[in-house]
């Protein structure tokens, strides 16, 4: 109770990782949820719950800027989101969407090459230096995809894999190593569909691993088992109102 209090207490005294703050949303005419208010500290892991149809997922695309904002504020890390570039969220906030945004025709160390060179070099290799950094970044994936239970095997082309697996490459790619920082902003929807029993727990195990370091998390999820992970809740049936935007 004590240790719990103490710990409270440290977050009222962190500046805000995610702040959103009135946002509101409207498809056809049709608003899907209004004046949405809550924020994310580091080391929160914030459960977005919700019947379908409630903006659960669209949420998650206004923050990354893949669709607009109509009405409201959004800010990370103090800054408001009209100022970041997509490159830049994808560095501070990655997004692990529904659909595994990998290249398909790429084998499995090039989606994380690619990454690499973006990440740290903003070039592409040389045919001789792009297989050495195969060869560098070849063992690091080895170990994380075992962590989570990816058996892809890394010269595997992606678009061979199963939805689960590709779906698990997806989250390799947000927690790769080169990225990895302190006060960091994890966006998850829906990382538990498609895999098994075993790997969902090895997938919020290595999330709750993250939160532990500091990292922030958002996540849409409808497994149960989400639920026992996470430590804070915001529910969209309370922010659906009637009328239009």
């Amino acid at each position: 109770m004590l240790f719990n209090t103490l710990l409270k207490i440290k977050k009222m005294g962190q500046p805000d990782m995610l702040s959103v703050k009135g946002m509101s949303f409207a498809f056809n005419e049709r608003v899907i949820f209004e004046n949405l208010t809550f924020n994310v500290k580091p080391g929160e892991w914030l459960l977005l719950k919700g019947g379908n149809g409630t903006g659960k997922s669209t949420v998650l695309k206004l923050l990354h800027k893949l669709i607009p904002l109509q009405v409201g504020s959004i800010s990370i890390h103090s800054k408001h989101l009209k100022e970041y570039q997509l490159e830049e969220l994808e560095e501070i906030a990655p997004l692990v969407n529904q659909d595994p945004l990998i290249a398909g025709e790429m084998t499995v160390i090039e989606n994380l090459l690619g990454l690499e060179e973006r990440n740290k070099f903003r070039m592409h290799y040389l045919f001789n230096s792009r297989k050495r950094s195969i060869a560098k970044i070849e063992p690091i994936y080895l170990e994380l995809a075992e962590r989570i239970g990816l058996s892809a095997h890394p010269h595997q082309q992606a678009g061979e894999l199963s939805y689960g697996q590709q779906r698990l490459l997806s989250l390799v790619r947000a927690l790769w190593p080169t990225q990895i920082r302190e006060n960091k902003l994890l966006l998850v929807d829906e990382p538990l569909a498609g895999i098994s029993k075993e790997n969902c727990i090895k997938v919020l195990d290595i999330i709750e691993k993250c939160r532990l370091k500091g990292w922030g998390i958002l996540m849409v999820e409808h497994s149960p088992i989400a639920r026992i992970a996470a430590n804070k809740f915001i529910d969209l049936e309370e922010f659906k109102p009637n009328g239009t935007i």
